[in-house]
């Protein structure tokens, strides 16, 4: 492996995310993984506050198909996930959390109308399941040797 590059805190900005990956030459125009030399770590927090989180993990899902690309959870998809796959007071809790820290521009990214409140039910109902599998399976951190050194990175 000749670099590693470490992304965090992406939050739906999906334009200035692939101009990042096109400029690294991590990606070709297409947007097609083509440094198998290299290694991207993508440190989570990849959705909420910016108008583009689903197209963010439809890019994520689809460079995570190389082994050279980890995607990792940030606290803003562990907030969605905690929301929507149990059914208990602690989901309604962590639904409030994730809806005021930018988990609005996402429910309204999933085509809720704008409005004063909403209930997990309906973003239950809107977001596809493609998305809930992928966040589900991110790891909390990943480890990375680099040149006989061990890189922790979360």
């Amino acid at each position: 492996m000749k670099k590693l590059y470490a992304v965090s805190d992406i939050h739906g900005q999906y334009f200035n995310f692939k101009e990042a990956l096109i400029s690294a030459g991590l990606v070709d125009l297409e947007l097609k993984w083509k440094d198998d030399n290299n290694k991207l770590i993508i440190c989570g927090d990849n959705i909420d506050r910016g108008p583009d989180s689903l197209s963010v993990l439809d890019l994520l899902i689809e460079l995570s198909k190389s082994e050279s690309v980890v995607v990792l959870m940030g606290n803003h998809e562990e907030m969605l996930l905690n929301s929507i796959l149990t059914n208990s007071e602690e989901s309604k809790e962590w639904f409030s959390i994730w809806i005021n820290n930018g988990g609005l521009e996402f429910a309204l990214e999933l085509g809720l109308p704008k409005k004063k409140s909403y209930s997990i039910n309906e973003v239950k109902q809107k977001i596809d399941k493609k998305y809930i599998n992928f966040m589900s399976k991110m790891k909390n951190y990943h480890t990375e040797d680099i040149k006989n050194e061990n890189r922790f990175l979360v």
